[in-house]
């Protein structure tokens, strides 16, 4: 085997290789002899197939097998022998002759092939102690702080549902059902259901909302507005549009108090006693199955014996260390175990 560089080029190597018959040879009559104990072919007994006849029918099969081998071999061989870095796989040229490919399948000739390589750069460490570093300090006002605030306010803002015959105001939350129509047919994306709107936001198109002011839940209304010209759906730029609107609910917003003294990320930051209580549902209405209201309990599960509940027991788990009413009722079952 013969490897000559003929290129070094920056990040580019280029290599000649050469390898002699006589090694393909012998790696074809070792790969033979393999296949001689394993091919069975008619007339012939199992381990009896004589060499010369394996290489009529499977020579130009087993030295291509070899060939495509003795490269994958060479070519890792001349990158770890250099210890170079390949950036890419690397690149094969063979000879394209039919004559010559010919020759070297048939044992006639060497193997001769161009193995080019793009490799990786070098990176040297510099010397880090002559670097100096400038500290970036952004000043933080109080004004800038209570922006920040009241933005996490607004947006953690709750809302609770007005009484009957509200009307939409400025700032209130609505839930609308829509359909909406251009020369009197519908479009896409212009129909939706159960959608939030906060009146005054500007979410939607310019002078949707405004529209909406004055009506009640259950009420429907026609809206007409035009897209803006700069809108993001080319097909409806600067058209005119109807949209059906019917409002479902009409909910008023709460008050959030914000502590500008503490941290932003602080949960405390935010006043929970301003926001609305949800209200207790019975278990008749929330879905859930209700407990008997009889004296009388059913008869213990003969398989299995369960704990009695003790009086007093918290029944939610306490973040001070305490435990539920199933946890507590295990370890005092644990504690009742006879040995």
């Amino acid at each position: 085997m013969e490897v000559t560089e003929t290129l070094s080029d920056g990040l580019k190597r280029e290599f000649q290789v050469q390898v002699p018959a006589a090694d393909l040879e012998a790696r074809v009559a070792e790969r033979l002899g393999e296949l001689k104990d394993r091919v069975q072919l008619r007339g012939f007994r199992p381990g009896k197939v004589p060499v010369t006849h394996l290489r009529k029918i499977y020579g130009k099969a087993v030295m291509a097998e070899t060939i495509e081998a003795v490269i994958r071999e060479l070519n890792a061989k001349i990158v770890s022998d250099r210890g170079l870095k390949l950036a890419m796989e690397p690149k094969v040229t063979i000879p394209n002759e039919a004559t010559a490919v010919e020759k070297v399948i048939g044992g006639q000739s060497d193997l001769a092939y161009t193995l080019a390589l793009e490799i990786l750069p070098k990176i040297e460490l510099a010397d880090f102690k002559g670097i100096k570093l400038e500290r970036q300090v952004a000043e933080v006002t109080d004004a800038q702080v209570k922006e920040a605030l009241d933005k996490i306010a607004e947006q953690n803002r709750p809302f609770a549902a007005k009484g009957e015959g509200a009307k939409v105001e400025k700032g209130d939350r609505v839930v609308i059902d829509f359909a909406g129509k251009i020369d009197g047919a519908p479009f896409e994306g212009g129909s939706g259901g159960d959608v939030g709107v906060n009146i005054g936001s500007g979410t939607f198109i310019p002078g949707f909302e405004d529209q909406l002011i004055g009506m009640g839940a259950g009420e429907t209304r026609l809206v007409k507005i035009t897209f803006p010209t700069n809108y993001v759906s080319t097909q409806l730029a600067g058209k005119p549009a109807e949209f059906d609107v019917t409002v479902k609910s009409v909910e008023a917003p709460g008050t959030v108090t914000v502590d500008a003294s503490c941290s932003i990320s602080s949960t405390r930051c935010i006043n929970s006693r301003s926001l609305p209580r949800s209200p207790r549902t019975s278990s008749r209405t929330s879905g859930t199955r209700s407990r008997p209201t009889s004296r009388r309990r059913a008869a213990p599960s003969p398989t299995r014996a369960r704990p009695k509940r003790r009086r007093g027991r918290n029944i939610a788990a306490s973040p001070s260390g305490g435990c539920g009413w199933a946890s507590c009722s295990r370890k005092s079952a644990r504690r009742t175990r006879s040995p």
